[in-house]
C-alpha cells in the first residue's frame, strides 16, 4: 500500500471513522516523507468495497492518509467545498461516487478524480428471515429528515416459531410520526428515531407493541456506538432487578420505505402488502423502548393539571432531569446552581406555580442538606428524598462506570406527598467499558473522581452522614448476592444477545461496522463477537475490584460441641474489632456507635441451638462492616 503524507504541514487525522479504527489497531502510518527532488507525493484514494454489482445495500470506506477527502454523489465533481468524507457512505440504490483528496496545505494540488459506480440488486423481501420482530415504517418522505418529522404508517410484524417472514403475523399497523432524536448521537450514521403512534385523525393513541404496555410514545434506539447493543438493555434490566421502573424494550429490525408515491395510501392497510420493503430499505437491528413518562405502567406518580397549584396537588407528580436544553428551553438552577430540565409536565405546559414549587422544593431540601442539622432525621435532608434510591443509583453508576452518571440523562422524580427519588435510569450505552473518555474504560478507579462540582455536591454531603454511608456500604452487599452477583449479571448479559447474532452480523454489514485494515486491505471482522467478550471480562473484573476496596462482612463457623444441645461458634473479620448481638438487634448504633446491646468479640462463643447471631466489624476509623447474620440449627 502506497501511504500520501503532506511532507510541508504537520500531520493530522482526517475525522474519517478509518482513521479511528487505524489508530485503535495501532497501525503505525509515517505522515512526513521524504520528498524527492521537491515534488510533493500524490494523494491516493482507496474505495473499499470497489465499485460493481452489490446486493442489497453497501456502505463505502474511502481512505487517503494526509488529505482531506469531499465527494459527491449527484454527479458533479467535487471542490474544496464539496461535502466532506466523515464515515461509510450507505448506499442502497444505484449511485457514482465521486471523490477526490485536498491536502491541508491549501497550496498543493488535489489529487485525481475518482469516480466509482455501485450497482445495487436488492433481494426481495419475503426472502428476509429474522428470529426478531421487524418494525416497518413507510413514509412518502422522499429521504430522512433531521429536522421534521416525518408521517408514516408503522407495520409490525412478530415472527412465529419457524422465523421465516412469510410466517410472521401483523401485530400492529396504523398511522404514526417519527423523527430524528439524540443530541450527541444525532452525529452518528446510524440515526435513533422517536416514534409517536396515532389514530387517523392524527392524535396521539396508545397501543401495545410485541407485549409492552401500551402507550403512544416509543424510541427506536439505534445503539450504534454499542457492537454488543445490549449494554442499555442490561442496564434497564438491573436496575428493575433492584426494586425499580426501568423502560421496557423489545429488540427489532427496522426497514424505512421512502415512497413520495405513499402519500394517498398511508390509511391503506393492504399497502404495506401490494409494495413490501426491499432489502435495500433495510436500516439495522434497533432497540424499541418505551419513552420516559408519566403512567401507571411506566413512572407510576399522580397526574399533575394545570390547575393543581396549591397543597397537596402542587406537591406532584413531577418527573425532572439534568441533561441538556431543548431548544427554548430554559428549565431552573437549585440553590447550589445545579442546572434542571423538566420532563413532565413539560416546560411549555407546566404552571408557572408548579415550577415554582418544585425549584423551591429542591432548593429547601439542599438547605436541610448544607445545614448543621443535616444529619438530624427531622431537621436535615431525610424527610425531602428516599435515600435508598440514591444509594442504589450511586452503585450503578459505579458498577457500570456509567462516565455520565452524574452529571447527563439523570432522571428523578416526585409523586404527591412523597420524597424525591432517583430514577429511572436512561442512556446507559456508553458503560461497562465502552468509552476512554475520561479513563472510564478502566477497571480500577471511581467515577465520582472525575466529576466536579456543582453536580456531586449532593452525594459528597450525603457521604458525611455516617448513617447513609454505613448504609451504602450494606446495601452493596445486599446487592452482591442479588442483582449485582458477577453469574446474576452475566447469565442476563447472555440472555439479552443469545438471540441476536444474524441480526447483529446484519446490522455491522449494514452500517460498515465489520471491516478492518490490515496489510493495505479491509477485512471483514466479527466486532460485535468480541465487545460481547469484552464486556463479560470487563464486569467480571470491575466487580472483583469492587470486592477489593470495600469492607467485607464478618464470616463464622460452627465447630464441634463441647457438651449437648451446644455448638461452639468462632468468627471471623479483618481490620477493626468486632461486635455481636444475640436478640436480633444491629450491633451498630446511631452515627456509628456501638449500639447499648452489643457485645465486644473475644473469642469462640458457646451458643444454644437456634440461636440468631448478628454481628459487625467496626474498623479504627469507625465504619462499619456489612452485617453478618445466621441462625444455628435447632
Amino acid at each position: 500500500m502506497t501511504l500520501c503524507a503532506n511532507p510541508y504541514t504537520p500531520a493530522r487525522w482526517s475525522p474519517s471513522p478509518i482513521a479511528t479504527c487505524l489508530a485503535v489497531a495501532g497501525v503505525a502510518l509515517l505522515w512526513w516523507l521524504p520528498v524527492a527532488h521537491g515534488q510533493p507525493p500524490s494523494l491516493s484514494l482507496y474505495f473499499w468495497p470497489d465499485e460493481g454489482v452489490h446486493s442489497n445495500f453497501v456502505a463505502v470506506e474511502i481512505l487517503c492518509p494526509g488529505g482531506m477527502i469531499r465527494y459527491s454523489t449527484d454527479g458533479s465533481d467535487p471542490g474544496r467545498d464539496s461535502q466532506p468524507y466523515l464515515g461509510p457512505i450507505a448506499l442502497c440504490a444505484d449511485t457514482v461516487i465521486k471523490a477526490r483528496a485536498f491536502p491541508y496545505n491549501a497550496n498543493l494540488p488535489p489529487s485525481e478524480l475518482v469516480s466509482k459506480h455501485y450497482r445495487i440488486h436488492s433481494a426481495h423481501f419475503d426472502a428476509f428471515q429474522s428470529a426478531l420482530p421487524v418494525l416497518i415504517l413507510r413514509t412518502p418522505s422522499a429521504a430522512l429528515s433531521m429536522t421534521h418529522r416525518h408521517r408514516a404508517r408503522v407495520t409490525v410484524l412478530k415472527q412465529k416459531p419457524a422465523g421465516a417472514m412469510e410466517r410472521s403475523i401483523i401485530e400492529h399497523h396504523g398511522p404514526c410520526e417519527f423523527w430524528v432524536r439524540g443530541s450527541s448521537s444525532r452525529g452518528n450514521p446510524k440515526k435513533s428515531l422517536r416514534l409517536e403512534t396515532q389514530d387517523d385523525h392524527g392524535r396521539d393513541q396508545a397501543v401495545s407493541m410485541l407485549g409492552l404496555p401500551a402507550g403512544s410514545d416509543w424510541i427506536l434506539f439505534a445503539s450504534y456506538s454499542d457492537r454488543t447493543l445490549a449494554r442499555d438493555v442490561l442496564a434497564y434490566e438491573t436496575w428493575r432487578s433492584m426494586g425499580y421502573y426501568a423502560p421496557r424494550w423489545q429488540f427489532v429490525e427496522v426497514f424505512i420505505i421512502h415512497d413520495p408515491g405513499a402519500a394517498g395510501s398511508l390509511n391503506d392497510p393492504e399497502s404495506l402488502l401490494q409494495a413490501p420493503p426491499r432489502m435495500a430499505d433495510y436500516m439495522g437491528l434497533y432497540v424499541l423502548l418505551e419513552k420516559i413518562k408519566r403512567d401507571r405502567h411506566r413512572i407510576d406518580i399522580a397526574k399533575l393539571h394545570y390547575g393543581d397549584t396549591e397543597e397537596p396537588y402542587v406537591s406532584g407528580g413531577y418527573i425532572f432531569k439534568r441533561d441538556r436544553l431543548n431548544s427554548g428551553e430554559n428549565g431552573f438552577r437549585s440553590l447550589l446552581n445545579i442546572p434542571f430540565a423538566f420532563e413532565e409536565p413539560k416546560e411549555e405546559d407546566i404552571h408557572p406555580l408548579q415550577a415554582q414549587w418544585l425549584s423551591n422544593y429542591v432548593s429547601r431540601f439542599e438547605m436541610a442538606l448544607m445545614g448543621d442539622q443535616f444529619t438530624d432525621p427531622h431537621l436535615g435532608y431525610r424527610p425531602y428524598i428516599d435515600p435508598q434510591s440514591f444509594i442504589d443509583y450511586h452503585w450503578m453508576v459505579e458498577v457500570f462506570r456509567n462516565l455520565d452518571g452524574y452529571l447527563l440523562s439523570l432522571f428523578l422524580h416526585k409523586d404527591r406527598n412523597a420524597p424525591l427519588r432517583m430514577g429511572p435510569i436512561w442512556d446507559w450505552d456508553m458503560t461497562l467499558g465502552n468509552t476512554v473518555a475520561q479513563q472510564a474504560n478502566r477497571i480500577e478507579g471511581w467515577s465520582w473522581e472525575s466529576v466536579a462540582a456543582p453536580m456531586y455536591q449532593w452525594y459528597q454531603r450525603l457521604f458525611e452522614d455516617p448513617d447513609f454511608l454505613q448504609a451504602y456500604i450494606d446495601r452493596y452487599s445486599q446487592l452482591r448476592s442479588g442483582p449485582l452477583a458477577t453469574t446474576n449479571l452475566l447469565q442476563a448479559f447472555t440472555h439479552i444477545i443469545e438471540p441476536l447474532a444474524e441480526a447483529r452480523s446484519r446490522n455491522e454489514k449494514r452500517w460498515g461496522l465489520n471491516r478492518k485494515l490490515r496489510n493495505g486491505r479491509f477485512i471483514e471482522v466479527d466486532y460485535g463477537a468480541r465487545a460481547i467478550q469484552a464486556v463479560t471480562n470487563w464486569l467480571d473484573r470491575r466487580l472483583a475490584w469492587i470486592d477489593g476496596q470495600g469492607f467485607p462482612p464478618p464470616t463464622y463457623r460452627v465447630g464441634a460441641s463441647i457438651r449437648e444441645g451446644a455448638h461452639v461458634v468462632t468468627l471471623q473479620g479483618p481490620g477493626g474489632q468486632m461486635y455481636y448481638t444475640l436478640d436480633e438487634s444491629d450491633p451498630r448504633g446511631p452515627h456509628g456507635t456501638v449500639a447499648a446491646g452489643a457485645h465486644d468479640y473475644q473469642g469462640s462463643l458457646l451458643l444454644e441451638p437456634g440461636t440468631t447471631v448478628r454481628a459487625r466489624t467496626r474498623s479504627p476509623y469507625h465504619i462499619w462492616s456489612p452485617p453478618l447474620r445466621f441462625t444455628l440449627p435447632p
